[in-house]
Order: C-alpha cells, then structure tokens, then sequence
C-alpha cells in the first residue's frame, strides 16, 4: 500500500517563496544495508526489515540469528524463485550464538546503515563499531514494559491481557509488559483473578499441539538464565512467588519454564528486586500497587526504568488513560490492550530500547536517503555583483 502512494518515494514538491526558484525532496535508496535479526520470531523480524529495505531500491545483507535461520533461508530461496535480481537480497548465516559474527558484518565499510534487532548490549557494540564510520544504525532493544492498572479497569479484560502481554511466546516478546502496577483498591481481586487463571488457563507442552498456548523457550542457555531470575527472586524478601512450581507437569523433554508471578514491593532504600528491574525474556510476571487514585505515582513508577519500548494503560477514564499515555516515556504505549502491531503502525523505542522505527512510512523512510533539489530557472540570478 505504502508504495502505491505517489507521495512515498516519488519527489515531492516543497514551497519556496523566491520568484524563479523551485524546490523538491528526493527519497532516494540509501545503500547497502547490513541487518542482523534475533531468534524470536526470526521470519517476521526479517520480513519488517528486508522488505522496506528492498522496496526503497536498496540491497540488503541479512544475518539472522543461528538459533533460527532455517526461516530466513527459506525467505532468501522464495525470493530468488521470484525473480529478485541477484545480489539484492544475501542472507548470511554465523555463529555459534555469542560469537562475533555480527560484529565483523558491523565493521564492514561498504555497508550504508545497519539496523539491529536484540539486546542493548548487542545494540551498544554494532554503535560502537560503526561511530568511525559515522554510519547511521537503527535499534529495537530490550525492554521491560509496564501495564498499569487503573481502579475502574474492568478486571475480567485486565486478566486476558496481562497474560498475552508476559505469558505469550512464552515471554520472549521484547516489548512484554512483565511490570504489572496496579491501583491498591482492585489489586488483591486482580492477583486472585490472574493467579487463577494463570492455574487454569494455560497449557504448557509441543508448540505444534493446537492445545498448548506455553510451549518452550528458545534454548537450555535461555532457560538456565530464566531460572536464575526465579530462584534469586525466591531468596528475596521483597518477592512473594504466587504459583507453586508443583502445579505444572514435568517436562523431560524440551527447555520449558514454568510461568510465575511475583508479587513484589520496594524496600526502604527504594530499591526495585531485580526480576522488578531486568529483562527477563521468559514468562515471569511482577505484580505491584500504587496509592489508590495517584496517576503521578503509577506513571513514575513505569518510567523508573532504563528501557522505553511498550507501555501499557488499563481502564475505562478516557480522560485518566490519556493522562498517563501521554506520560509514560515508550516508542507504543497501548490503550485497554497489550501487543497488537500492525504493518501501518511504526514500532520503536526510546531510551536503552534503542532508536529508529520499523512498519508504516516510517520503517519505509529508514532506508531513504532525503535529497533536496533547488532549481532555478536558466535567466535567473540574484545580480549581486551586478
């Protein structure tokens, strides 16, 4: 749709106000462009990527993850089955995971712009390498999102969405709302309702099984790294865990992790437990309150974080949700929902969670190069050493 628009790529006309003069904005295929994608959802993170890319005429070179290329290479042979004019689109596989392979993608010279999706610390590297170039990278970080929880929210609706906003893909979704931050007078009734439903609803095994809505994470290393967090927390006074272990199966096969909720409070320092503060990337929910009715104290309490990707609000105060979305410092912030994305609206962070925008004309305009065109006309001059 975007590139059936005249106005997306064609040259646009821009007001000049001198007789004899015109201007335009070109929006040109800015390069080459170097792109590393992370093993979740590895076929749409490409595909957001790759596609806008191809679209603004410029070629690509892909590295996905190699926990999850078989999809990416599958994209690479679809393309080329299309006709896609060779060398438009490379797909490169490296690894093992934690090896260098995207950073020496990052130092290559030929390359106009990278965009990264994964952690910040992967973020802060590929920067690092392409600062002597003066290379523009775009970033989609980490994040660790929160849903706050007004008192008039209806709780049935709130249950729904924070467990598709922590519990989907088994909590690795970057822009997860793992930080629940909920109005002192419903939180008890809302812990009752999520705990559960968190008991009842969820079905854990094969991901292929129509039935199970929490399959397995990614790798052992990712589950060992899940089940550090769970078990520190459980040494921490300012976490009450809410789901006993033994209620789910055991699994003999398969990296999975059971889901978890923590119900957890400051200390008198004011400081935060780190399952409360650290991206997790599994599905563990925490669970706080703020003074019944103070927006002020929910807001700060979402913003008191280093990452700023999604955001959520719940209740049924238009006015009261428009407070705190204009407040809460995210590139989304959802309204009575958590999650949805769609290919018209733009996605990005601020903060850690790193820069640039992916989906609609503003993914499309990451991989523009803006000329600005002033023409005269042949006889006209400004006669000033005339």
């Amino acid at each position: 749709d975007l590139i059936s628009k005249p106005e997306t790529l064609n040259p646009t006309n821009v007001a000049c106000p001198e007789d004899g003069v015109s201007a335009s904005l070109r929006r040109e295929p800015l390069g080459v462009i170097g792109c590393i994608t992370p093993w979740n959802f590895p076929l749409m993170q490409a595909v957001v990527k790759v596609a806008p890319a191809l679209a603004a005429g410029c070629s690509v070179v892909l590295k996905p993850s190699p926990l999850a290329s078989l999809t990416c290479l599958m994209l690479g042979q679809v393309a080329q089955a299309s006709g896609l004019p060779a060398g438009a689109l490379n797909i490169i596989t490296g690894g093992p995971p934690g090896s260098d392979t995207g950073i020496y993608l990052g130092e290559h010279s030929d390359l106009d712009k990278m965009s990264f999706t994964g952690s910040s610390v992967g973020g802060a590297a590929l920067l690092k390498v392409g600062a002597p170039m003066l290379r523009p990278t775009g970033l989609e970080l980490g994040g660790k999102g929160a849903m706050v929880v007004l008192s008039d929210a209806d709780l049935d609706t709130i249950v729904d969405w924070a467990m598709v906003g922590c519990f989907l893909c088994a909590g690795q979704v970057c822009s997860a709302t793992s930080r629940l931050i909920v109005d002192e007078s419903i939180v008890d009734e809302l812990i009752a309702r999520l705990v559960s439903a968190t008991k009842n609803k969820i079905v854990m095994g094969n991901p292929i099984d129509e039935a199970t809505n929490l399959g397995p994470v990614v790798s052992s290393a990712q589950q060992e790294k899940i089940q550090g967090f769970v078990s520190r927390a459980g040494l921490d006074p300012r976490c009450e865990a809410l789901v006993d272990d033994s209620h789910w199966p055991r699994h003999d096969e398969g990296c999975f992790v059971n889901p978890q909720i923590f119900k957890v409070h400051a200390d008198e320092e004011g400081d935060w437990p780190e399952v409360w503060n650290e991206e997790i990337f599994g599905p563990i929910l925490c669970i706080t309150s703020f003074q019944q009715g103070n927006l002020s104290e929910a807001v700060k309490m979402a913003n008191d974080s280093p990452y700023g990707l999604g955001h959520a609000v719940m209740g049924t105060d238009s006015t009261a949700l428009s407070t705190v979305s204009k407040r809460l410092r995210a590139g989304v912030v959802w309204e009575n929902c958590s999650q949805p994305l769609y290919p018209s609206t733009p996605f990005g962070g601020c903060k850690k969670s790193g820069f640039g925008r992916e989906y609609g004309e503003l993914g499309l305009e990451e991989f523009v190069h803006h000329k600005t065109i002033i023409s005269a006309n042949p006889s006209h001059t400004w006669k000033w050493y005339n």
